[in-house]
């Protein structure tokens, strides 16, 4: 079992949140003041220590640097101060993760076991380099690299329900609006199928039997309930037109008769009352005698039926069923039975539903005129062996780089009117696991501001309905930046007298304008750290879904060939220290071994001038392509 080590003067995790990390297989001790024997015992063996920054009679600073020293686990500093402020004292402290307080136990609880995850639940495998205390986009660098392997695993597999289907869609739009409260079937043997969901059918255009189907799909995706309401018994030729009939149980005849029966006391015959009757009178037609008073003379057994054929007296008799169609007889148990049900919708779902019907198609349509590559209902096998569902996957290759981000829905409870912490917390998990670069979660109708606090210190963009809507009505916006793209690619006449000499640093800034990102040159920005560089090519782009970041280095002069290695390293260490993810190293003149290696290691983009004329001719052929399908929509 590995343990958890708490070091603060409050109670940090509440009794709930440690019962679920005792489950998970992990001790939690937790210590109000600092003591040396303690630690020497509990610390070693400890695979998380979180020490927090009100810890009493200690220098925290101090502290740290000592728990680290002795003690090879993933340390988490909570603090006051803001995550950019104690980035350049990571490594000097010691602590491999830095959260700004507050923090809520529950959210610790949650970062606890993802750290868990990612070191392996005996504590013992090799943690990634410090990175918590910067911002979530340095974070995702460290982790993209970490389950790049799962990642190429992870084969999406299109698994939308059946209510995407637009004829099914018009059905559950009927239930939101009330147009349909509750759906029962009617019973009707004229019909091939022996029922009909009449108002179902008319909306759908489809036959009982698939419309049937269609309700029992929903019904397993839990958007309607299911009640039992009837069954209805078919012929193994399938006919539903089928006619009781009573037989006699011993020799089968029909020739049956009911009535009621008398027990003559003094003879013991027994007979129909029928045969007894003599005008007025009641005389048993064995012995001849008046029968007077009931419980003296005789008595009545009750209802009975008496076989003409073989004479045999039983209270109940076989029933069968002919088939009108055949006229054959069937026993019960020859003939199958088709349950029936009566559905309704599940009112959880109502509000995810509405968004559903109709902001997601118009979600959908935005990504796809911003050039994404749109899947929904996907299943994502992540780095765990666990396998997820996302809402929407979302690609866009800009040629130089790919972007991926996943799209989480998530509605709130019906008697609530925001979405707790709770499911923001399992999201963020799965798609940690996955190591899918972005993340954008829709809340219907909001987040609660314990949700949002969590989905800012994770990264993670989110959009409530009503500001989803803002961004899908800016169409305007849309236009606009579809035809500065297309601007940026119309060829200017200064520009063709330089086809002859390209210039690899203007035709990389074209290449990222008409991607459809602002491009700057020579471009000072100060980092985490506080210190200043100076960018050759910076590009960024925010369509509302991804706010994406590039950095390019461009080495031309072939007189520093010798010393290239350090002015890769140089721009690596900017890139990182600005929390840039997407390096590009623009080679005109040719990178010597160690450069090549290091970037490599490193993962930058190493594109060469003939790569990147290649690169320019693809895209002027997407682009041209990508017109003429527009047209031909129009």
């Amino acid at each position: 079992m590995g343990k958890i080590l708490v070091l603060s003067s409050k109670q940090l995790l509440k009794k709930k949140e440690e019962k679920s990390l005792t489950e998970a297989g992990w001790q939690v001790t937790a210590l109000s003041r600092y003591d040396e024997t303690r630690l020497q015992a509990d610390c070693p063996d400890a695979g998380v220590i979180v020490l927090d920054d009100t810890l009493r009679g200690v220098d925290v600073n101090d502290t740290c640097r000592k728990l680290r020293a002795s003690s090879k686990a993933t340390i988490i500093l909570l603090g006051v101060l803001p995550p950019a402020d104690m980035w350049e004292k990571c490594k000097e402290i010691g602590f491999d993760h830095y959260f700004k307080k507050p923090m809520s136990s529950r959210e610790l609880a949650y970062q606890i076991k993802r750290l868990m995850e990612w070191s392996g639940s005996d504590g013992d495998t090799p943690k990634p380099e410090p990175i918590s205390a910067s911002p979530p986009e340095a974070e995702a660098d460290v982790e993209i690299d970490v389950v790049k392997e799962s990642r190429q695993e992870a084969a999406p597999e299109n698994t939308s329900g059946i209510w995407h289907e637009p004829k099914v869609a018009n059905l559950i739009s009927a239930f939101l609006k009330d147009k349909i409260k509750g759906l029962s079937p009617q019973i009707d043997l004229s019909l091939s199928e022996g029922f009909s969901y009449r108002e179902a059918e008319e909306i759908m255009g489809t036959t009982p039997r698939e419309t049937a189907l269609i309700l029992d799909s929903l019904a397993k995706e839990d958007l309607l309930l299911k009640q039992d309401f009837e069954k209805i018994l078919v012929s193994p030729s399938g006919s539903v037109q089928l006619l009781p009939v009573e037989r006699c149980p011993a020799c089968d005849s029909s020739q049956l008769t009911r009535g009621q029966l008398i027990e003559h006391f003094a003879c013991g015959h027994i007979g129909l009352e029928e045969e007894f009757m003599h005008g007025l009178n009641q005389i048993c037609p064995k012995c001849r005698r008046e029968l007077k008073l009931i419980g003296t003379d005789y008595r009545k057994p009750g209802l009975r039926y008496i076989c003409g054929s073989c004479h045999g007296v039983f209270p109940t008799p076989a029933v069968k069923c002919r088939c009108l169609k055949t006229g054959e007889i069937y026993r019960l148990e020859e003939l199958e039975y088709i349950p029936l049900s009566s559905y309704s919708l599940n009112e959880s779902y109502r509000k995810r539903l509405e968004f559903e019907l109709e902001p997601r198609k118009r979600l959908i349509e935005y990504l796809d005129r911003l050039g994404y590559d749109v899947q929904e209902s996907v299943q994502v096998k992540g780095r765990s062996g666990a396998t997820h569902k996302i809402d929407i996957v979302a690609g866009m290759d800009d040629l130089i780089t790919r972007h991926t981000v996943a799209i989480g829905i998530l509605a709130a409870p019906q008697e609530e009117g925001e979405v707790p912490i709770d499911p923001l917390f399992n999201f963020d998990s799965k798609i940690y696991d996955t190591g899918i670069d972005s993340k954008m979660v829709i809340a219907v109708p909001r987040f609660s501001r314990e949700a949002m606090k969590f989905a800012e210190r994770q990264g993670i963009r989110v959009y409530g309905l009503e500001d989803l809507r803002v961004l899908l009505a800016g169409k305007a916006r849309l236009m606009e930046f579809i035809s500065v793209k297309k601007e940026k690619r119309e060829v200017k006449p200064d520009t063709v007298s330089d086809a002859k000499k390209p210039d690899p640093r203007r035709q990389l800034k074209r290449l990222l304008e008409n991607r459809g990102y602002t491009v700057s040159e020579k471009v000072k920005v100060t980092g985490r750290s506080g210190a200043e560089h100076v960018l050759d090519i910076y590009a960024h782009k925010d369509d509302g879904v991804i706010n994406h970041k590039v950095a390019a280095c461009v080495i031309t002069n072939e007189d520093v060939f010798s010393n290239d290695v350090n002015e890769v390293m140089q721009f690596d260490t900017a890139a990182y220290d600005t929390s840039i993810r997407d390096k590009v190293l623009l080679n005109v003149t040719g990178l010597s071994k160690e450069a090549r290696q290091f970037a490599e290691y490193q993962r930058l983009k190493i594109i060469s001038a003939e790569e990147l004329a290649d690169l320019t001719s693809r895209q002027a052929a997407g682009d041209a392509t990508r017109d003429l399908s527009m047209l031909l929509e129009k």
